[in-house]
Parts: C-alpha cells; sequence; structure tokens
C-alpha cells in the first residue's frame, strides 16, 4: 500500500493542474462541460491504468547498494600507492589498498574488501581472501597427508 500511496503523491499535482485547465476551459471556452468532464476523467484512469506498469520505479529500495561491490573483482586502472582507481564491472571506483605494502600497479587484479564511503578498500587478488586460503589449505592438506619415498 505504501508503493501506491507513493505513486498517488506524485500524480495529485497533476490532477490539480488537470482541474484548474479543466475549469479554464469551461469558464472561457465554447467547450461543452461534458466533454471537459470527460476529459478531466480520462486523464484521471490513465494513471490507474497505467500505475502496475510503473509500480516497480516507485517501491522501496534500500539505499546501501554499494555495499554489493564487496567481494567483487576488478582491476587497478590507476595505480594504488596507497590511493588510485580500479574498475569492477563497468563502474571505477576510489579505491585505497586495505593495508600497507607494495603498490597495486595498473592492469593488477584486486578484490574489493570493504567499502568506506564512496571509497572501496582494496587487496590483491588471491591474498588473504577467504577463496584463496581456502585453496591453498586444499592444496597444502593433499601433499601432506602423503609422505614422500611411499
Amino acid at each position: 500500500m505504501l508503493t501506491f500511496a507513493r505513486y498517488l503523491a506524485f500524480q495529485v499535482p497533476g490532477w490539480g493542474i488537470a482541474l484548474a485547465l479543466a475549469w479554464g476551459l469551461d469558464v472561457w471556452s465554447t467547450i461543452p462541460r461534458s466533454m471537459i468532464g470527460s476529459l478531466l476523467a480520462a486523464f484521471v484512469v490513465k494513471d490507474f491504468l497505467i500505475y502496475p506498469f510503473v509500480r516497480s520505479a516507485y517501491e522501496h529500495r534500500p539505499h546501501d547498494a554499494g555495499h554489493r561491490v564487496v567481494g567483487a573483482c576488478g582491476k587497478v586502472v590507476v595505480a594504488l600507492d596507497p590511493d588510485g582507481w580500479v574498475e569492477v564491472g563497468h563502474e571505477r571506483w576510489r579505491a585505497r589498498r586495505e593495508t600497507d605494502g607494495p603498490m597495486l600497479d595498473v592492469g593488477e587484479k584486486v578484490e574489493i574488501a570493504a567499502l568506506r564511503g564512496h571509497t572501496v578498500l582494496v587487496r590483491a587478488e588471491g591474498k588473504n581472501s577467504p577463496s584463496a586460503a581456502s585453496a591453498s589449505n586444499r592444496a597444502g592438506a593433499g601433499s601432506a597427508a602423503r609422505p614422500r619415498g611411499m
């Protein structure tokens, strides 16, 4: 119901303008009053008919959409020393290295570790990431389980 109320809140001012124009037509023109009323009714009915098609534009969405970038992989487009720019998908983000360390050069792959305001904190892809840690544990477990020489 909140979505419909939001939609109506945007339609009512237009209805007021249409009503004022209808009154002006009634007073200053020779158009029959029934025709003016029909046009005004059609204008209002039109808003109810198109509501199902535009409803999604009026639905409430959380404003933390930027947080979906956390965990994504990107590419450095301006070297990070410690600040620079990275590209994640088709978006460019101001970036800062998550920890002190060597400069990240243009073209290096990075993983987005966190979002601080409009700046992403990044680390080199594969360094301290959960996916890299589990991959190294799997590789290490296989070689440690079988002693050499057997």
